[in-house]
């Protein structure tokens, strides 16, 4: 399915064509374009990105991209074109597809790879771009909507807000976002109902939407119908959605409601509703749905979580008188503390989670082995879906993301969700026998077949949506096998391509990090101690003591550089001029480091393992350096094993150890 070529092809990032600076060097921003091709049909939404990246330097260089993708989303296609050439990506397990993808830039090959590095949070390297070229770089992915008020429902997230807590990712895969919005073309078609996009209209089924906010796509008056797909094997298997019936079981759960700093935030086109506001209102709403059976807590928290009281049920505005009680937005976000602070102070069977935030510092996996089953609904433009929706997978809760009109009933729904009883997914016992799951407000029945032949037009996003349904349910070996021959992206499997045909390119690519736009925000005013200065960037932190929101800021070229320790405690740019430092051009360092340099490359030891190498001695201790800080930039790994092997010998480590220690 290849995107209409009649799509204009947009400029996402106008403030960055002319190039960033960093230190002496400047370069111009690698992508060029961006267009999203959406098909809807029964429920099902098939996503197609067409990135454009052209390399307008005079060497080879790296383009890599972190971004979201939905949580529920199947990532099951990677395509390139390449000049005249259009290559097909093949799914690897993770560490055989990062090592194909190496060695190919090692071998000068162009290559794609695109991985998994966090639920919904993914990286895109296209590398080896070669001067004057552009390559467009097509992914796929399905999901189901969501049920939201009794419409379908689609987010496709283009950019994160703040993250809080420290993120384990390196620097070279971790989330990046800057100002500048840009556009990007969009093209939707909807076999099933009538589609609406929310804060623009489409003409024929396109517009141009901005790139700092998500893409939310409304769908009435659709039809549930069986879609049928040719897995792997060859064989049919079917998918049916259809909004969840709704459940009888008594609700018993703690409502955990975000009221830090950022939930001041408005919402809305008028800007009159804050995101605390707008569910404080929900829950207002929703007291009006409870039975005299229902146990409903409400918790609040920003950098610290406290209870707020309990409804039974038997007061029909207990919930309401509860809700007004919340206090006003303050402080930061600890999703990770107030959840395990529900934990420890409530004996419910559920918790409700709602929130604009996104936290590093979630324990998913030991959240999840209290054996709650967590939902959340996440509110605003900006919120990341990726820790609290594992989350919410792992324990049987259901995700719903809200736009700005859908707070209200997105809590409803969560709430009406929870009267259902979960059963974990499990593979059929019989063949043709069905598979139900629940997923954002929708039930989802998966049909295996062991024999049939599909349909000549069986859908491939249909394969790849059941598939990926059910990895959960096997045991890592087999869901690496079966995500292989499937074709997908999970924390087991990536998909890799590379140019066998093309020109070879000499060197180390230097790397360029595509930056995320900013998010769009609805004219927040940051705490007065969080202000920008000119040339900075700033974090929101959660302190554990301020009931302001605070923030730390460091100079934007240290963000977008790799950090590595110099000898005089300044930083080399790797990424920045990779086959200068590594043919030992000191002229884009400082001087007091390239004096330091090469005074190293003076010493006894370096010349004779220097001349034992055939390497000039300032090489060999750049080589060394690379060899240290290999682990913190994925060019200085190259530049390590382009001066000193694969494997380095014992001197090579025991020389880097004494200079390290130096």
């Amino acid at each position: 399915m290849r995107m209409a070529t009649s799509m204009a092809m947009t400029d996402p990032l106008q403030a960055f064509l002319h190039g960033r600076t960093r230190g002496r060097e400047a370069w111009p921003m690698p992508l060029k374009a961006t267009r999203y091709r959406v098909t809807i049909r029964a429920g099902l939404a098939a996503v197609e990105a067409v990135r454009s990246f052209r390399n307008d330097e005079a060497h080879s260089i790296e383009a890599t991209l972190t971004f979201p993708v939905p949580v529920a989303a199947v990532v099951y296609a990677l395509e390139a074109r390449i000049g005249e050439r259009r290559l097909t990506g093949v799914a690897r397990p993770r560490g055989a597809a990062r090592e194909t993808y190496e060695a190919a830039i090692d071998d000068g090959r162009t290559a794609v790879l695109h991985e998994e590095v966090l639920k919904g949070i993914h990286i895109l390297s296209v590398g080896h771009v070669p001067p004057g070229q552009t390559i467009d770089v097509t992914l796929r992915f399905v999901l189901p909507l969501a049920c939201i008020g009794g419409l379908g429902s689609l987010r496709i997230p283009l950019t994160v807000g703040q993250v809080y807590g420290r993120s384990p990712l390196n620097e070279a895969d971790d989330l990046l976002v800057e100002g500048g919005a840009g556009t990007a073309g969009l093209e939707v078609a909807c076999t099933d109902g009538s589609v609406s996009l929310a804060g623009a209209a489409l003409v024929d089924g396109k517009a141009t939407v901005p790139l700092n906010a998500p893409i939310d796509l409304a769908v009435s008056g659709w039809a549930p119908r069986e879609l049928v797909g040719r897995n792997a094997p060859g064989l049919p298997v079917g998918l049916l959605i259809e909004p969840a019936p709704a459940g009888t079981e008594r609700l018993d759960v703690a409502v955990l409601v975000d009221r830090s700093g950022s939930m001041s935030q408005p919402v809305g086109r008028d800007g009159l509703t804050t995101k605390h506001g707008a569910v404080r209102e929900a829950l207002l709403h929703a007291a009006r749905l409870l039975q005299p059976e229902d146990v409903v807590e409400l918790w609040q928290f920003d950098d610290r979580v406290q209870a707020v009281g309990r409804s039974d049920g038997r007061q029909p505005w207990g919930l309401a008188q509860l809700a007004r009680r919340l206090g006003q937005p303050r402080g930061g976000t600890a999703i990770g503390d107030a959840l395990a602070g529900v934990l420890a102070g409530s004996k419910t069977r559920d918790i409700l989670l709602v929130t604009d935030g996104q936290s590093h510092d979630l324990d998913v996996a030991r959240i999840a082995a209290a054996g709650r089953r967590v939902s959340a609904v996440l509110v605003g433009s900006a919120s990341l879906e990726a820790h609290v929706g594992h989350l919410a997978a792992l324990t049987g809760g259901q995700l719903f993301v809200a736009a700005d009109a859908e707070v209200e009933a997105a809590v409803a729904t969560a709430l009406t969700a929870l009267r259902s009883a979960w059963q974990p997914p499990r593979l059929p016992a019989a063949p043709g026998e069905p598979i139900v799951l629940e997923r954002a407000g929708m039930r989802l029945t998966l049909r295996l077949e062991s024999s049939g032949t599909p349909p000549a037009d069986a859908d491939p996003a249909v394969a790849a949506m059941v598939a990926g349904l059910l990895l959960g349910t096997l045991a890592d070996g087999t869901a690496v096998t079966v995500a292989c021959a499937e074709g997908l992206v999970t924390h087991l499997t990536s998909l890799v391509l590379v140019d066998g045909a093309g020109e070879r390119q000499d060197g180390v690519p230097a790397m360029r990090k595509v930056p995320l736009p900013e998010a769009r925000r609805h004219h927040f005013e940051a705490p007065a101690d969080c202000l920008q200065q000119p040339g900075r960037v700033s974090y929101f932190m959660a302190p554990s003591t301020s009931d302001q929101d605070s923030c730390a800021s460091m100079d934007m070229d240290d963000l977008l550089s790799a950090r590595v320790p110099a000898p005089d405690g300044s930083t080399l740019p790797w990424d920045t001029a990779p086959d200068r430092l590594a043919a030992g051009d000191l002229d884009s360092l400082d001087p007091a480091t390239a004096t330091r340099i090469r005074a190293i490359a003076a010493d006894g030891r370096v010349i004779a393992l220097a001349a034992e190498l055939g390497l000039e001695p300032v090489v060999l201790v750049v080589g060394l350096f690379a060899l240290v800080q290999r682990d913190g930039s994925r060019t200085a790994r190259r530049i390590a094993r382009r001066l000193l092997g694969k494997e380095p010998g014992i001197a090579c480590w025991l020389l880097a150890g004494d200079l390290c220690r130096a």
